[in-house]
C-alpha cells in the first residue's frame, strides 16, 4: 500500500458466504475485509476495484451513479460501515475498467480515478479531506484562488514576482521528510498480520482517540513546524515566522502554546543532536463534538517521538512526555496474536470503553511492534456506527 491514502485498489474476492435472512446479498471476502456484494455480481477470485470505508464518491461519474440515492447535495455519497444481521460490510467493489485489466493486484487507482480533476469533479477522495473541500463550496462569496494563464505561468517562471508571493506560504514539514500520522488498517495487512501470528510477536497497544491530528517538528538548525494531518500551519526559523490564516485561534495554536512545544522541542534537539518530531491527538473543546467531555479547553495525547524521523520505543516516549508536562494516548498493555485468531476476531478486540472517558466507546487500538518499527490499526465496529470515523 502506498504511504498515501490508498482508497481504491485492485484486490480478488477469494471467499463468498450466504448472510442469514438474505437471498438477494452475499458477504465476500477482501484482503481482511467483509463486503456485501449482489449474489450473482462477482465469483470467487474475481478482481475487483475495492473502495475502502470513509471514501467520498463523485455519483455524476458514471461508475458510481449506482450511489446517487446516498450522495449530499454536492453529488458525493459516503462508503460507511453497515450491518447485516450479524455480519459488518465495509467498503464496496466496482469491476474493473477494461484499461486497468493488467494492473497487478494491490494497484492503487485513486490517482487513476482523480486524474485531471478538481474540485467538484473530483472522483474520490477521503471524508476528511472532503469536509475541507466542503467548506469551500459552502462558502461561495469566499474568493477563488486565481488561476494564471499559460503566459502568466511563463513570465512569473522569467520574473521574480512569483518568488516574491512564495516567501509568504507557511513551509510544510512533509515536504522534508516528515512523516504523517495515519497508521493502515489491519484489513489491508492479511500477510504481516499471519507473519505476526507465526513469529508470537509481542505487540503494544494503545488507545486511539478520536480527535485533531498534530505534528510539530524542529530540525537539526533549529526550524519549527506545526501542523494538521495534510496542512502546514506554523513555521518560525531563519528570522521569520509563518502562519496560515487558519491558525490563530485554533486548536493547534492553543495546543502548541499551552503545553509550550516549541520549548520541548529545542530542549529534546539540544540534547539528541538530531531533528525532533512529536505527534498526538488533540480532544477536547468542540473537536469531533467532544465525545470524551474534557472540560475547559484542548489536550493533547502525545503517540509518537521521532528522533532523526525515527519512532523512539514506547516507555522512552513516555518517560520523556513526563519530563515535558506531556501526556501520552492510553496505555493498554502489550499482546501477542494467538495463532488461531482471525481478523473479524482481532477487530472485536478494539470494541469497549475508552480510558479517558468510561461512558464513551472507543474509537479503537494501535498496535506498535516493542521497537516501533511496525505499526497498524483496529477500528472498533461499533464505533463505526455510531458515525465515527
Amino acid at each position: 500500500m502506498n504511504k498515501e491514502r490508498s482508497l481504491a485498489h485492485i484486490e480478488t474476492i477469494t471467499d463468498i458466504r450466504p448472510i442469514e435472512g438474505k437471498d438477494r446479498i452475499v458477504l465476500a471476502k477482501v484482503l481482511g475485509w467483509n463486503v456485501v456484494i449482489g449474489k450473482d455480481e462477482f465469483r470467487i477470485g474475481d478482481r475487483v476495484v475495492y473502495v475502502e470505508i470513509d471514501s467520498r464518491l463523485n455519483t455524476n461519474l458514471e461508475l458510481f451513479q449506482p450511489l446517487s440515492k446516498d450522495a449530499d447535495k454536492f453529488g458525493f455519497a459516503r462508503i460507511r460501515t453497515r450491518k447485516f444481521g450479524d455480519s459488518y460490510s465495509q467498503g464496496i467493489c466496482f469491476k474493473v475498467p477494461e484499461d486497468c485489466a493488467k494492473h497487478k493486484i494491490g494497484t492503487d487507482l485513486t490517482g487513476y480515478f482523480n486524474k485531471g480533476r478538481e474540485g467538484e469533479n473530483i472522483a474520490i477522495i477521503h471524508n476528511e479531506e472532503y469536509s475541507e473541500q466542503k467548506a469551500e463550496w459552502e462558502n461561495p462569496w469566499k474568493k477563488k484562488p486565481y488561476k494564471p494563464t499559460l503566459w502568466e505561468k511563463i513570465l512569473r517562471r522569467i520574473f521574480p514576482r512569483r518568488k516574491r508571493r512564495e516567501k509568504g506560504r507557511v513551509p510544510n514539514p512533509y515536504d522534508i521528510g516528515v512523516s504523517k500520522t495515519n497508521e493502515e488498517r489491519i484489513q489491508n495487512l492479511t500477510e504481516l498480520f499471519e507473519n505476526l501470528k507465526s513469529r508470537k510477536i509481542t505487540l503494544v497497544a494503545t488507545e486511539k482517540l478520536d480527535g485533531q491530528s498534530f505534528t510539530a517538528h524542529i530540525d537539526r538548525k533549529g526550524k519549527v513546524y506545526v501542523a494538521s494531518r495534510n496542512v502546514p500551519l506554523f513555521f518560525r526559523g531563519a528570522g521569520r515566522t509563518r502562519q496560515s490564516h487558519t491558525y490563530a485561534g485554533s486548536t493547534w495554536k492553543r495546543t502548541f502554546e499551552k503545553y509550550e512545544i516549541e520549548k520541548a522541542l529545542i530542549s529534546l534537539r539540544k540534547r539528541r543532536k538530531e531533528a525532533i518530531t512529536i505527534q498526538g491527538e488533540i480532544i477536547g473543546s468542540n473537536i469531533q463534538g467532544n465525545p470524551y467531555k474534557v472540560p475547559g479547553g484542548v489536550q493533547l495525547k502525545v503517540y509518537n517521538i521521532a528522533v532523526a524521523g525515527k519512532r523512539i520505543p514506547y516507555e522512552e516516549m513516555r518517560e520523556l512526555c513526563m519530563k515535558h508536562n506531556l501526556d501520552t494516548v492510553p496505555y493498554l498493555g502489550t499482546t501477542v496474536l494467538d495463532e488461531n485468531l482471525t481478523i473479524e476476531d482481532f477487530i472485536a478486540m478494539s470494541d469497549g470503553m475508552s480510558e479517558v472517558n468510561k461512558d464513551t466507546i472507543r474509537e479503537g487500538i494501535v498496535y506498535r511492534t516493542i521497537d516501533y518499527k511496525t505499526s497498524f490499526k483496529a477500528i472498533s465496529n461499533k464505533f463505526l456506527m455510531k458515525g465515527g470515523e
